[in-house]
């Protein structure tokens, strides 16, 4: 229920990105989702258009996809790897998700807290990697290596 309503509203991130980035299948497969999802589905609480594929596109991705490097690797507090480029990426996607969220609903400030409080710990808790899991020496390098290679495929997909 309550991942599905946001992975639902995470879906205009997944629609604006797939616009940018040119790609009509993940636009019209996006688009469809959000409606049924948003109507039939109860504002996106159950997943009726679970046999419409999904893809989670994000404006770090966009930025890459016309040319712009990744920039230094950054473990940032909270968030955990990325780079400049996807630093900034995130910035854009957090901006547009509040400004999207306020011109769609009347929310007073304490009640986007909480939604903002729900939405953090959603994510956190279908975070599939755990640091201090790796049993390697070498961590940091690893997942440098994997999260930079697994950024690059998102991008070419």
């Amino acid at each position: 229920g309550i991942h599905n309503f946001f992975r639902n509203i995470q879906d205009l991130t997944t629609l604006y990105n797939s616009v940018l980035q040119l790609n009509l299948e993940k636009t019209m497969n996006t688009t469809t989702r959000l409606l049924v999802n948003s109507t039939v589905g109860l504002l996106g609480f159950l997943d009726i258009a679970n046999d419409v594929p999904r893809s989670d596109e994000d404006f770090g991705q966009t930025l890459g996809y016309w040319g712009v490097g990744p920039g230094p690797y950054l473990v940032l507090p909270v968030l955990g790897p990325s780079s400049v480029r996807d630093g900034v990426g995130q910035g854009v996607d957090w901006l547009a998700y509040n400004e999207m969220r306020r011109r769609a609903t009347n929310m007073e400030p304490w009640q986007e807290t909480g939604m903002d409080v729900l939405r953090a710990i959603d994510l956190r808790a279908h975070v599939k990697f755990l640091y201090y899991e790796t049993n390697s020496p070498f961590e940091y390098e690893l997942v440098r290596m994997l999260w930079s290679t697994k950024r690059e495929l998102d991008i070419k997909r």
